[in-house]
């Protein structure tokens, strides 16, 4: 897992590659530092949920890669505050179906 404080005080940080590690679990807070951050790649991990309000802090990301993951389930705020997203990768997971809501969210913004 990602430990809650691993990321504290990295507010000038704009890419972030936590990609082939065994990272199960995300916490909101792991990332409420991270202010600047523009790209995250979470590629080739063992997530398996993305809760709400994961990425909420990050209203700069533009690129979020979660692919090769085990994600079988995104909560219906998974991406809240994700204002400046153009690039949301999710391929290779075990996704069955995507609420459409979800994605209107992402839309908006």
């Amino acid at each position: 897992y990602l430990d809650r404080k691993a990321l504290h005080g990295l507010k000038d940080l704009v890419v972030l590659r936590l990609d082939n590690n065994l990272l199960t679990d995300l916490y909101k807070d792991s990332f409420e530092d991270l202010h600047s951050l523009q790209t995250l790649n979470l590629r080739n991990n063992q997530i398996s949920v993305i809760f709400n309000n994961t990425f909420y802090f990050l209203r700069k990301l533009n690129i979020l890669d979660l692919g090769g993951n085990k994600i079988a389930h995104l909560m219906p705020l998974a991406f809240e505050g994700l204002h400046s997203l153009k690039n949301l990768y999710l391929d290779r997971n075990r996704l069955g179906d995507i609420d459409g809501q979800l994605i209107g969210r992402l839309h908006r913004h």
